[in-house]
């Protein structure tokens, strides 16, 4: 069932509604750019999650594309996407997809570099090394769709003993590597100019070690380890919204959006790494056993190593997802109620926002778990105190845990359809108004009228220090609360990108300005300056383990003006 379904999100998700034409394979391929995190650039599935589409009959796929669109087949995420498609837009990625050899591809042994003057002979690896201009072009840019660079190679490891082998190999050839999941950044952090794209998509394996204990490798989805969980009806108490990332790149970051305020980063989950460094030396780390090491990979974009496997504590979950919703007057209400309830445990979710759908509102939405199908009232799920508007305190809908993680997926999809400069960035509580108030006052209201548009804020609980790491959190005691604001604007053209950097600058040092951080997967700071007032007491703590761990700095050097010193 979830394999078919996977099947269909990444399909489906890969294509929006465009101007009629002939059947067309280049436009199916400019469609299908996100299917890659799935299916792999050449249409061969990247797990057993995700089978192979390369070579399939176009009959078959057109069939059962209509099948969502007409609703013969019923899906909670896929359905309302398909509506979307035209007859033109499935016949266009269905051609792609079966035009494409469903043989996959020989590694390459040898490339020279961009003037020909040197040449490089390739380690004997288990995996995958390509050098073609179709696997290249496609680890060319990142989910923002603004920032490009081109690497030499893509490497695609199959085992752990692969990544250690091509790390060795980087630091020996002086060549930049950085390991990439599904490309989610919009700055080019997940870029490599000139270098090697270390592609984690065949390190798929998940498994259950121990009630409790989930084991996923790098490569392996987001929502594949709910799965695993959900078969001993656990959970992820914390996770990334977008669910078809890979592990190693969430955890690269942080992850937040789907799980309960008291419930931190998906990081806090995590009980050991397996990393490869940036040295080549392949450790395994948890709180206990070289916590340096273990404290710098969480979150840590790469620049310290490679993180090949995880274990996750996952807990027990309810049966039933309840979905409510409210509007408030005022900001200043709204904060206090997400305030209010954060150290409630029946919340799964609580996501307010102050600017949706292209246009302005003040909402929350609360997600409670219940063992019980029947929803509460709507008045038990929201404080009466805190001004809520007379009338608009709804029920909404009611999921099974898999179909509300399942929700992720659809977001991917965005992939490939537009820019997105994003913006994410936390700050202590006490200055949550004050952000949202200066967003409204300085965005202009015409750059962000589109429907994908929107601000969503997040109240979060500091579980652990991330001292060594590059995620830094604000600086508040453990246990205390913060705020998490993401602006997802989705623009058509690099004029308004442009535009709307200007803007994103503001927004970024007024944030830092108030005590906040960037939550480094997008509006990155932009020179020396501002990464050291990101780390502020932290900037040498992180040097030093950036000198320990990769001490060639050969490791992800596409942040923009971070310089190691």
């Amino acid at each position: 069932m979830h394999r078919m379904v996977g099947l269909w999100a990444c399909v489906l998700l890969c294509v929006l509604a465009v101007d009629a034409a002939a059947e067309n394979i280049d436009a199916g391929k400019a469609r299908a750019v996100m299917c890659t995190a799935c299916h792999g650039i050449s249409g061969i599935g990247v797990s057993d999650y995700w089978p192979n589409l390369a070579g399939q009959k176009k009959g078959y796929l057109i069939k059962q594309i209509k099948a969502f669109r007409d609703g013969v087949r019923v899906d909670p995420a896929m359905s309302p996407m398909a509506v979307h498609l035209s007859d033109q837009d499935v016949a266009d990625i269905a051609a792609y997809y079966s035009s494409l050899d469903s043989s996959p591809s020989n590694s390459a042994e040898s490339f020279s570099n961009s003037n020909g003057t040197k040449v490089y002979k390739f380690p004997k690896i288990e995996g995958t090394i390509s050098t073609d201009k179709t696997s290249i072009e496609a680890e060319s840019t990142d989910f923002g769709g603004y920032t490009k660079a081109i690497p030499q190679v893509v490497v695609k490891p199959k085992t752990i003993a692969d990544i250690a082998i091509v790390v060795r190999w980087a630091n020996e050839n002086n060549l930049p590597i950085t390991p990439r999941g599904t490309g989610h950044t919009t700055d080019g952090a997940s870029l490599s100019e000139g270098g090697i794209i270390l592609k984690t998509e065949l390190l798929t394996k998940v498994r259950t070690l121990s009630n409790g204990l989930v084991e996923a490798e790098a490569g392996a989805r987001v929502f594949e380890v709910a799965i695993e969980a959900d078969k001993s009806d656990m959970h992820l108490p914390a996770s990334a919204g977008f669910v078809a990332q890979t592990v190693g790149g969430v955890l690269s970051v942080g992850g937040y959006f789907l799980g309960a305020p008291t419930e931190g980063l998906m990081i806090d989950h995590v009980e050991e790494l397996t990393v490869v460094t940036g040295a080549g030396e392949i450790v395994v780390c948890s709180l206990d056993k070289n916590p340096k090491l273990f404290n710098a990979a969480l979150g840590g974009l790469g620049q310290f190593g490679v993180i090949a496997k995880a274990v996750f504590k996952v807990t027990p979950r309810k049966k039933y997802i309840h979905e409510y919703y409210a509007e408030y007057p005022d900001v200043e209400s709204l904060i206090q109620e997400m305030k209010d309830s954060a150290n409630d445990k029946r919340f799964h979710a609580m996501d307010g926002y102050t600017w949706r759908d292209g246009k302005a509102v003040i909402l929350l939405e609360k997600v409670v778990w219940s063992d019980s199908p029947t929803p509460f009232e709507a008045s038990d799920v929201f404080s009466s105190r805190n001004n809520v508007v007379k009338g608009s305190t709804k029920f909404k809908h009611t999921f099974g845990y898999l179909d509300y993680v399942q929700r992720g997926n659809v977001l991917h999809g965005l992939m490939g359809q537009g820019l997105f400069p994003w913006i994410d960035v936390v700050f202590p509580k006490d200055r949550s108004v004050e952000f949202f108030k200066y967003f409204a006052k300085i965005v202009p209201k015409d750059l962000i009228s589109g429907p994908q548009d929107f601000l969503s804020i997040n109240v979060i609980r500091k579980k652990r220090e991330h001292q060594y790491s590059i995620q830094q959190l604000p600086v508040t005691k453990e246990g205390d609360i913060y705020f998490a604001a993401s602006f997802s604007p989705m623009f058509k053209t690099p004029e308004e990108v442009e535009r709307f950097k200007e803007i994103d600058k503001k927004l970024l040092k007024f944030a830092m300005d108030l005590g906040g951080k960037t939550y480094v997967i997008n509006g990155l700071p932009k020179d020396q300056a501002q990464w050291k007032q990101h780390f502020g007491d932290n900037w040498e703590k992180v040097m030093e383990a950036k000198k320990e761990f990769d001490p060639n700095g050969i490791m992800s050097t596409g942040l923009p003006g971070l310089t190691w010193e």
